[in-house]
């Protein structure tokens, strides 16, 4: 009788146990199948929080706004630099504005909402704080002697890494006389395209060079107003306010902008870069390759006042001159060009 009495004990035990595992495992599905609602809701929430929509933006000195279309949510912007942490704007009304900005600078910023505890930003949009035309000018003024690597057939910037000492892809340049009122900026090619090139058919004129000069550049960008430097030019880079191309005769060395040579220093070597061999002892920044046919300096697109077969020239000891271009003395002077480059190029790269 005992016997059947427990039996009858385990047997409800075991029942229950199995009423309770029931139980148990109906409200673990229950609870599963709320949290899957909740996360298909929420993605269905996100799907239906559109990206905000920006309206203008407006690129100051110091600042930078943004207006956009302002609908139900909560609206926040952030903005950084290449460099430093992001900055949360100030949300007024429609517009985000961000203050306190440096002046000709790059930043990344964007605009976000968010409803329902989903938030959604805009893709990261780029933006260049103006110059302050105050105090510097409309725009970024370059450095005499400033290197830039630039492609004149593609009129692009280019890859260090892949600069060559010849006519055509990626080549380095040099700025001078830059001004911050100027949206373009010349640049001096840092070698001769023709080693050396002289005035071969009489009567003698200095279109045969340029003729040379043409030839080289053929395949470069027309619309970068190719030509050779002028006289007058280099004397600027160098300060000599005495020098007047409708009047001077005489040469002058750029570290003393006189006749009188000085111990040479690097400020201006890169003005006749690769001119020879021995720029340890003429100042010159950088020797010509072994393999290059020897060159003394390149010629300026500057006659010399009073003759049609002279024109001053560049030589490789930091001297300006004016040499006979049918002289066998001139057939060392080659071809340097000089191209204009628009600033919005370099794309505040350089």
């Amino acid at each position: 009788m005992n016997n059947k009495k427990e039996n009858i004990i385990w047997i409800s035990v075991i029942a229950l146990s199995m009423v309770a595992l029931i139980i148990i495992i109906i409200v673990e599905t229950m609870k599963q199948h709320q949290n899957q609602s909740k996360f298909f809701d929420k993605e269905k929430q996100s799907e239906t929080v559109k990206k905000p929509k920006i309206l203008n933006t407006f690129l100051g000195i110091n600042d930078i706004k943004i207006e956009f279309v302002k609908e139900n949510g909560e609206y926040s912007c952030n903005i950084s630099t290449n460099t430093s942490l992001e900055i949360n704007g100030m949300i007024d009304d429609n517009v985000c504005t961000f203050g306190n900005l440096n002046s000709n600078t790059r930043y990344f910023y964007n605009l976000c909402v968010k409803k329902d505890d989903i938030t959604t930003c805009t893709d990261m949009q780029v933006g260049y704080t103006k110059v302050d035309s105050s105090t510097s000018g409309l725009y970024k003024k370059y450095e005499n002697g400033q290197v830039v690597y630039f492609n004149p057939e593609t009129a692009k910037l280019c890859d260090e890494t892949i600069v060559t000492d010849g006519k055509t892809g990626c080549l380095k340049w040099y700025v001078f006389n830059d001004d911050s009122n100027n949206d373009k900026v010349n640049l001096l090619l840092d070698h001769n395209t023709t080693p050396a090139v002289y005035a071969k058919t009489k009567p003698y004129n200095f279109a045969e060079i340029l003729t040379v000069l043409a030839s080289d550049t053929a395949s470069w960008d027309q619309s970068l107003g190719i030509r050779l430097i002028e006289a007058s030019e280099i004397a600027k880079i160098t300060g000599n306010d005495n020098f007047d191309a409708n009047a001077s005769k005489d040469g002058y060395y750029f570290e003393t902008n006189s006749a009188n040579p000085a111990t040479y220093t690097d400020k201006y070597g890169w003005l006749y870069d690769k001119t020879g061999n021995n720029c340890e002892e003429t100042g010159c920044l950088n020797n010509t390759q072994e393999s290059e046919i020897s060159t003394n300096g390149y010629w300026t697109s500057t006659p010399l006042i009073g003759s049609s077969e002279d024109a001053w020239c560049v030589s490789n000891s930091g001297f300006m001159y004016a040499e006979a271009i049918f002289s066998l003395l001139g057939n060392d002077y080659g071809i340097r060009p000089v191209i204009t480059v628009l600033k919005s190029s370099f794309e505040n790269v350089i």
